[in-house]
C-alpha cells in the first residue's frame, strides 16, 4: 500500500517482512518517537510487527484523527492513479459519492465548494500525487452527470435528439428546441420554449449536416442552429 509521506527507507524500517522486526530499532534510531508525519509516531508501526498487522495500513487508519471524518474509510479505498487523460472522467467515478457528500456539506453551510475545500478529505484521493487533478475531474464529472440527467429528462418528456426526431424537413413545427454542450470547466444549455422551428438536412463534403431554424416567440428573424447537439420536442395539439 502506498503511503505518500513514507519514504522507501522508512517503509523498509517499519516493514514486517522477514527479519524486519529485528531491524526496526536500528533503522529508526532516536527519531522513532519524534518523526511524526500527520501527528503519527512511526514507532507505532513497530508494534504492529508483533501482531502481524500491516504497518502501512495501521498508519493510514490513524490518519483519520488528522484528516477528519471523511478519512475514516481511507484504508478501504482504492488509491487514485491518474491515467494522464484529462477527458477520461470515469476514472474518478469511484470517488464521486464521497466528493458529493463533502460538496453538500459545504453548500449546506452556505459556502462555495472551491477545489481547495476538498483537499485532504476524499478517501483514496487525499495525499495522492495528483489530488488536485482528481478534484478538478470530479467537479467536471459532476457537471457532466447533471447535463446527462437534463438530457434524459428532456427525452423522457417526449423530446428527441435531432437526428432521431421523426419530423419532416422544411416543415414548420411549434415546440421546444434545446442546444446542449459540455466543455472542461462547465456545461451549456440553451432552451427555446414555444418556438416555431424547421429542420433541414443536407449532404456536404464532410457528411450529412443538420440545421434548425428557430423562431422564438415575437421574433421575426430566426436563430440558426447546426450540429448534433440539438434536441426538439413538438407541442402536443390542444384537445378539441
Amino acid at each position: 500500500m502506498f503511503v505518500p509521506w513514507l519514504s522507501a527507507t522508512r517503509l523498509h524500517a517499519v516493514g514486517c517482512g522477514a527479519g524486519a522486526c529485528g531491524e526496526t530499532s536500528a533503522h529508526l534510531g532516536a527519531d522513532a518517537v519524534t518523526d511524526r508525519p500527520n501527528g503519527l509516531t512511526v514507532a507505532a508501526a513497530q508494534s504492529q510487527c508483533r501482531t502481524g498487522a500491516d504497518p502501512a495500513v495501521s498508519l493510514i487508519k490513524q490518519t483519520k484523527t488528522k484528516q477528519g471524518a471523511h478519512m475514516t474509510q481511507a484504508d478501504t479505498e482504492i488509491p487514485f492513479v491518474w491515467d494522464r487523460d484529462h477527458n477520461n472522467f470515469e476514472q474518478v467515478r469511484p470517488y464521486l459519492p464521497a466528493y458529493l457528500a463533502i460538496r453538500e456539506e459545504i453548500t449546506a453551510a452556505g459556502d462555495y465548494p472551491y477545489n481547495d475545500s476538498f483537499r485532504g478529505r476524499i478517501p483514496g484521493v487525499a495525499g495522492s500525487e495528483h489530488e488536485d487533478t482528481a478534484i478538478y475531474m470530479l467537479n467536471n464529472l459532476t457537471s457532466l452527470d447533471e447535463l446527462n440527467a437534463q438530457i434524459a429528462h428532456f427525452i423522457n418528456e417526449g423530446g428527441h435528439h435531432i437526428n432521431d426526431a421523426p419530423l419532416a424537413d422544411d416543415t414548420v413545427y411549434r415546440g421546444t428546441v434545446v442546444t446542449h454542450s459540455f466543455y472542461v470547466g462547465g456545461t451549456g444549455w440553451r432552451q427555446y420554449d414555444n418556438a416555431r422551428f424547421t429542420i433541414h438536412h443536407r449532404d456536404t463534403v464532410r457528411g450529412r449536416r443538420t440545421e434548425v431554424l428557430v423562431y422564438p416567440p415575437r421574433k421575426r428573424n430566426p436563430i440558426r442552429l447546426s450540429g448534433d447537439r440539438i434536441m426538439v420536442r413538438v407541442n402536443r395539439p390542444r384537445p378539441a
